[in-house]
């Protein structure tokens, strides 16, 4: 190879340096990506029974009103 193909000898240090601090990222269990702080899983749990809440809700409502529309004035 000619010393045009050749990478420059900092790169090359800096190439090796960074591929020691990924595997000790990679053994200390450090990621690239940051972990979301909800899971998905959480969000839909929480979804569902929001729905479910404002259904009961509705429903007690509703079941209220009618009682208190039967009461004589």
């Amino acid at each position: 190879m000619s010393s045009a193909e050749q990478p420059h000898p900092i790169v090359v240090q800096l190439e090796a340096i960074e591929g020691r601090l990924g595997r000790i990222e990679k053994a200390l269990g450090i990621e690239e990506k940051p972990k979301t702080f909800i899971r998905k899983r959480t969000m839909v749990l929480v979804f569902v029974a929001l729905l479910f809440a404002s259904g009961l809700m509705y429903v007690v409502n509703y079941v209220l009103n009618t009682l208190f529309e039967a009461l004589p004035v």
